[in-house]
């Protein structure tokens, strides 16, 4: 069983956004499969410090607040760093797109 932390944001009684994080990032095979060291700083971003949006729901009238969402749920779970997974046929969630720099694999 997954126990990944789950966040829900509430406003005046009202759910306004709700995500999920994973902690089990494979950080060797994201290394070896993509460019990472030119997007972010290994030796600062420990291996421990990973998390991966797994899922994310949030209340459009809120998604001007989403990156505070987004680094809240870091900061509870100790993460520096948050990578999404997108497959090789899916479509980036457009919602948090903007606040993520894309990898490329070389």
């Amino acid at each position: 069983m997954d126990l990944s932390p789950f966040s829900i944001v509430s406003s005046s009684s009202q759910v306004v956004g709700l995500a999920s994080l994973s902690l089990d990032v494979d950080l060797q095979t994201l290394g070896t499969n993509f460019e990472l060291e030119k997007a972010i700083d290994l030796q600062y971003h420990h291996m421990d410090s990973f998390a991966e949006l797994t899922y994310l729901v949030l209340n459009p009238i809120f998604s001007h607040r989403r990156r505070l969402f987004l680094t809240e749920m870091m900061r509870l779970v100790g993460a520096s760093c948050l990578v999404i997974r997108v497959g090789p046929h899916a479509l980036a969630p457009q919602l948090v797109l903007p606040d993520f720099v894309q990898v490329r694999s070389p």
